[in-house]
């Protein structure tokens, strides 16, 4: 966190492998996902396989990152599949003028993108992530009819801990205010210039931001 905030005290963008490294503590998804293993007692060899080791950094990413697309001053329209934290503060952050540490500024400075194809980018990203993850279910050893069952129970987990995750994103009103259950029905967004103040971008300042 203390590395995060000097990213954005001194408007530091990373790569994108830099930043997902640091991304995956910041956002103690390894923490959160390890809770879901009490009580199962899983084998050491079961957590530790190459194969559970990949699908659960990739779930992790998920929960991190994935895509949305929007455009200065319009209403646009989200893709289909999740949108998580960088996706949703990207707005805030971007009208705050603190958006040095999301992926989406990574993308953009490392690939040399605009906005819209940063968020293609991102997707595809994101896609592969997900087949990441799903194929990696069915990559696993079996362990044992036993084991196998809590080993089934632990992955369902980690999907309910995503899938429970955008649906928090959008109730708790933290990135959307009072939308968020329209944004998720309509899969519609607005981006717009925080207030005139320091720290925040002007109208001006946001769209050239956009437009880098």
């Amino acid at each position: 966190m203390i590395k995060e905030a000097e990213d954005r005290e001194n408007k530091r963008v990373r790569t994108v492998d830099d930043y997902l490294q640091l991304r995956r503590e910041t956002f103690a998804a390894q923490a959160s996902i390890s809770f879901l293993s009490f009580g199962l007692e899983l084998p050491e060899e079961v957590l530790l396989h190459p194969v559970m080791k990949n699908l659960t950094l990739a779930s992790m990413d998920i929960l991190c990152i994935i895509n949305v697309s929007f455009k200065f001053g319009k209403t646009c329209k989200l893709t289909d599949i999740f949108v998580f934290q960088d996706m949703h503060s990207y707005p805030i952050e971007l009208s705050r003028g603190i958006a040095f540490h999301n992926i989406i500024t990574s993308i953009i400075h490392e690939h040399h993108l605009d906005v819209p194809a940063a968020m293609k980018w991102l997707e595809e990203f994101g896609r592969q992530r997900v087949a990441a993850f799903l194929n990696g279910i069915k990559e696993l050893p079996s362990w044992g009819p036993e084991i196998d069952g809590r080993v089934r129970q632990y992955i369902d987990d980690i999907g309910y801990l995503v899938r429970g995750t955008d649906a928090w994103c959008y109730e708790s009103e933290r990135y959307w205010g009072g939308k968020g259950k329209e944004v998720q029905t309509t899969r519609m967004v607005t981006i717009w210039p925080g207030t005139t103040r320091e720290g925040l971008l002007t109208k001006g300042e946001l769209k050239a931001a956009i437009a880098m």
